[in-house]
């Protein structure tokens, strides 16, 4: 019993997931552009800039086609990116 808690409060503390944001009406191109953020303790930050403006500049993308976000959370480190695909 207690082995099953332990792996299962690690199950949480590693967790990571993706979220879809937001498509767009425009065909689904073949760069990619990420921007991420982290921090340390929710208070601490690491990398300023996530948004899509970013992700799409650093793609050298200008029409956006999809977006999506992912997030890590760990007990202390914490990140999150947005990840966009699109044309030139």
């Amino acid at each position: 019993m207690k082995l099953s808690l332990v792996l299962l409060s690690l199950c949480f503390v590693f967790s990571s997931c993706s979220t879809p944001i937001a498509a767009t009406s425009n065909k689904v191109g073949d760069l990619e552009g990420k921007a991420c953020s982290r921090n340390i303790l929710f208070l601490i930050p690491l990398g300023l800039d996530s948004s899509i403006y970013t992700a799409a500049k650093n793609g050298g993308i200008s029409e956006i086609s999809t977006v999506d976000q992912t997030s890590f959370i760990s007990g202390l480190y914490n990140q999150s990116c947005t990840i966009v695909h699109g044309n030139k």
